[in-house]
């Protein structure tokens, strides 16, 4: 499996250094962020939220699993 399937968005790098600066900046972006995936997911269909993207593992990774997850 290539790694654009696995890591659509590339894998996870970590901030290794937070300041209280940039962890407030972070939890305000959050509901920005809530706002694009609702936009960007509302013309899609039940279905089309359903489509795996990611076959391996224990489960299916499907958008909405993915949104879900991220609890918007």
């Amino acid at each position: 499996m290539s790694d654009n399937i696995r890591y659509p968005i590339g894998t996870f790098k970590p901030v290794s250094i937070q300041t209280p600066e940039e962890r407030a900046e972070w939890i305000e972006q959050m509901p920005e962020l809530a706002s694009k995936f609702r936009k960007l997911t509302a013309p899609l269909s039940i279905e089309q939220l359903r489509i795996p993207y990611r076959t391996d593992g224990f489960r299916f990774y499907t958008l909405l699993r993915t949104l879900h997850h991220e609890q918007f």
